[in-house]
């Protein structure tokens, strides 16, 4: 199936840039039926008004908005875990709503599972995101305590919630810092897939570990892709691991040899263009994925690996359907002025497209 209208070429900025381009200095964001680039800001909701509502109401004390999201949230797992971590992350500042939670409700799966994914976030907290030779042995000793913490919270959690895998996802993550075996970390991860075979976060996860950077080898990273992968292999799950263990190898091998940072190039020329072109062709058919949360950070990489691939046209589709909802991380992570970025790919996607203006396409 033939997606892809090649429009005209553009260099892509250096990542770590973000400095303005004359070309879009008069960019018309209305006549293009988009938000205003005043609108375009790190969304940790992504787009979701209800999870926005739930952990908005939690700082003001209120935990049942976010009780009764969790339980509409029902069986779609991928985005109940997405939703446990904003609210949880809710309490980083100010926790006694969730121990008013946990006191009203101590048998209550949502309260055990929030708590859990809130520990885990304060361990990463208390650590630090600065190298070992630059962290401290109080930090080290918190974040190995707290650690341990979320783990028992998550245990508890899915005593509590026999079906749910998020606990099984906390427990992966806690694996990570805790640096558990092979032996110890296996089972978690057979919990967490025998719940919820595609769970993203729980692929994504448990692929750091066996990295050889981490606790694996390449040999064991490599399996793992290829045996999860195969079992499903038009999923977003499969997509998003395989994108994943490609740029992890990429980034090893060239790193030294670019700018640093430069994981356009693996998108450009690199591996992750076929693998752009099966996400479109084979699953998402060319398509916006719809819906928020997860939806809203595949949208975002869309448009900008869409971007990247000079891919305009599908590009805009992308752009129009993100609206000013920048997700956190990857790709903005690889760029200093993130919302710059965001603006100035999304100005250059359009105005290398096909597309016009309404003024100009009705007076033109």
């Amino acid at each position: 199936m033939a997606l892809f209208r090649k429009g005209k070429k553009t260099q892509a900025p250096a990542v770590g840039s973000g400095s303005a381009d004359p070309a879009a200095t008069a960019f018309d964001a209305a006549g293009y039926g988009l938000v205003p680039d005043s609108a375009i800001a790190l969304d940790v909701y992504l787009g979701d008004s209800r999870l926005a509502a739930a952990s908005k109401a939690c700082l003001q004390n209120d935990w049942t908005v976010a009780d009764r999201l969790l339980d509409d949230v029902g069986g779609d797992w991928d985005t109940r875990f997405l939703y446990v971590g904003v609210i949880a992350d809710s309490a980083k500042n100010d926790d006694s709503w969730l121990q008013a939670w946990l006191a009203a409700q101590p048998e209550s799966a949502n309260a055990a599972v929030v708590h859990a994914s809130a520990l885990h976030a304060l361990a990463s907290s208390v650590r630090g995101g600065q190298a070992a030779s630059l962290t401290t042995r109080e930090q080290f000793e918190g974040f190995h305590r707290i650690s341990r913490e979320a783990d028992d919270a998550a245990a508890r959690a899915a005593e509590l919630a026999p079906d749910d895998p998020s606990p099984w996802v906390i427990r992966i993550i806690s694996a990570l810092g805790r640096q558990i075996p092979h032996d110890e970390f296996r089972p978690l991860f057979a919990e967490a897939a025998r719940r919820a075979p595609l769970h993203r976060r729980a692929h994504t996860y448990a692929h750091q570990y066996w990295l050889a950077k981490w606790f694996g080898s390449d040999e064991l990273a490599e399996r793992f892709v290829l045996e999860e992968t195969a079992r499903a292999p038009k999923s977003a799950m499969a997509f998003e691991l395989r994108i994943h263990y490609a740029q992890e190898l990429w980034l090893r091998n060239n790193l030294d040899k670019r700018p640093e940072g430069d994981i356009s190039t693996f998108y450009r020329t690199g591996p992750g263009r076929p693998l752009l072109d099966e996400a479109l062709d084979a699953f998402w058919t060319g398509e916006v994925p719809a819906g928020g949360g997860l939806g809203t950070i595949d949208q975002n990489l869309l448009a900008w690996a869409l971007y990247q691939t000079e891919r305009y046209d599908e590009a805009c589709d992308v752009w129009t359907a993100v609206g000013g909802s920048m997700s956190g991380g990857y790709p903005w992570q690889y760029y200093k002025d993130k919302a710059g970025v965001f603006r100035l790919f999304r100005q250059r996607s359009f105005l290398e497209s096909s597309r016009k203006p309404v003024a100009t396409a009705t007076h033109g």
